[in-house]
């Protein structure tokens, strides 16, 4: 028995859980959250009777750890990508607990957006002596300020940073050969049926309604507030609108304007896309 390896992932707060819930909803794919997920237990999601046919893992916290993806055989990567706009949004509103009492902003906390670019960083190779980001006088500036002082405007410019380094790891994935395709999270909730169908295709799996009746067969909330019930509609695209300042919009827009407009993301643009 050999099942087959679905891993979702990409930038965090961009679709994962939602999609996760998605195909955990059909009838031959069982999926597993990262919050359960055991790294040193893989072969027991790839052999085990109870993960088959297909296994979904959802994984944005791996996302850099290619050397273990690439062990995987016959694996499947949907990368998951939105609007880094609505993105930053959910990183600096979504609150993690920090120490005893005090709760900080995805975004500004140690195991949020700060551990992720590091592990980009690492993965990429990049040196923070000569790259214009890590080398640069907002980022050096945060990156020595205690977590707990960290504010908006912190949160701000490391969630775009996160959203940029973690698309490019895109390039690490095509250069190690790596088979995924883009989940754009817009689509997803617009066009559920047709994304869905297409997701499917990719994975050579037939067509089941349950895909569209998540909310009908799961139940409770996941981590980063995903309430499992919910059906799937956009109430949560554009969502920065109202939200986010013209000068934070700037500095988005400094860091993802180039790799957000090739996915089809013009950040110069005030509407919703």
């Amino acid at each position: 028995m050999s099942n087959l390896p679905i891993v979702i992932t990409g930038t965090q707060r961009s679709g994962t859980t939602l999609l996760n819930l998605i195909l955990d909803s059909h009838p031959l794919i069982k999926g597993v959250d990262e919050m359960n997920f055991r790294p040193k237990s893989i072969g027991d999601y790839l052999e085990h009777p109870d993960y088959h046919p297909c296994v979904s893992l959802k994984l944005p916290l791996f996302a850099h750890a290619l050397s273990n993806l690439k062990m995987l055989r016959r694996l499947k990567v949907l990368w998951c990508i939105r609007d880094p706009r609505d993105v930053v949004l959910s990183m600096i509103t979504l609150k993690i607990q920090m120490g005893d009492m005090q709760f900080k902003a995805w975004a500004n906390h140690p195991a949020g957006a700060a551990a992720e670019i590091t592990n980009c960083v690492q993965a990429l190779g990049y040196s923070p002596v000569n790259h214009p980001i890590l080398n640069g006088p907002e980022y050096t500036r945060i990156t020595k300020m205690p977590f707990v002082l960290r504010g908006r405007k912190e949160a701000i410019f490391m969630a775009a940073v996160c959203w940029q380094f973690k698309q490019e790891l895109l390039q690490l994935y095509d250069k190690e050969n790596i088979p995924y395709i883009i989940i754009t999270y817009e689509k997803l909730i617009t066009h559920p049926k047709n994304e869905i169908s297409r997701i499917l295709n990719y994975l050579e799996l037939p067509w089941h309604d349950d895909v569209l009746r998540h909310h009908e067969i799961h139940e409770g909330i996941s981590v980063g507030q995903t309430v499992n019930n919910k059906p799937i509609d956009a109430s949560n695209m554009g969502k920065w609108v109202g939200k986010l300042s013209d000068e934070e919009l700037a500095v988005i827009a400094s860091i993802c304007a180039d790799t957000a407009g090739k996915f089809g993301y013009g950040l110069s643009d005030s509407s919703t896309n």
